[in-house]
């Protein structure tokens, strides 16, 4: 996996919290993250709502940041569990931890463009 693999955060706000939540991720967290040693870049995103012609029931989360790795998950979340233990990565109140879903994915052949 480690070359062109995915790390995606899938994420939502503790009740209220949006704009500290935001703020948290976007000042904070991202940079954080990109310290780490594997991790190349990094993006987030909001859902967009729409209506689904198919009936698709509507998603949990409400954000996801999306990581490109060059390095294994392994060594990524060691990484994740060291800075979390010394506070050199922190976890905000506004973050509702109990929504947080951390997946990593391998790619399935090259990249294409229309």
């Amino acid at each position: 996996m480690a070359d062109g693999g995915m790390l995606l955060v899938f994420s939502n706000p503790s009740e209220g919290q949006d704009e500290e939540f935001n703020r948290w991720y976007d000042e904070k967290h991202v940079v954080d993250v990109l310290a780490i040693p594997g991790i190349t870049s990094g993006q987030r995103f909001a859902l967009h709502q729409h209506d689904d012609p198919l009936g698709a029931p509507a998603p949990k989360h409400r954000y996801v940041a999306a990581y490109s790795l060059e390095v294994e998950p392994e060594t990524v979340m060691k990484e994740f569990s060291t800075r979390l233990s010394t506070g050199e990565l922190d976890v905000s109140p506004a973050l509702d931890v109990r929504s947080v879903s951390m997946t990593f994915w391998s790619p399935l052949g090259s990249p294409r463009t229309s």
